[in-house]
């Protein structure tokens, strides 16, 4: 019976990681804003080709990243939550 309990709460994470989830502005300029309705455990910026351009461990509902110090073009965002991942497409200006 324990196995079951365990196998519902494994579903119901993967239901509510991202709920609430929002990111904002994008295109970004400086700063990329993040919330979620779950603890936000780490962000990271990556390149196209997979390079780990900024890592930063959040522990929060929500964060804003320094995009300054990185040139204009696309990235990737990997969010954490839950142990599950979401990877977001933005545009540096």
């Amino acid at each position: 019976d324990t196995w079951n309990t365990e196998f519902v709460a494994a579903l119901s994470n993967e239901n509510f990681a991202f709920t609430n989830f929002n990111f904002y502005p994008n295109p970004v300029k400086d700063n990329l804003k993040i919330s979620n309705n779950s603890v936000i455990d780490s962000v990271e910026i990556l390149s196209l080709l997979g390079q780990k351009m900024i890592a930063k461990n959040v522990n929060s509902l929500e964060t804003e990243i320094s995009l300054s110090e990185l040139s204009s073009g696309i990235y990737f965002v990997k969010v954490s939550s839950l142990g599950l991942e979401k990877v977001l497409k933005i545009v540096k200006e």
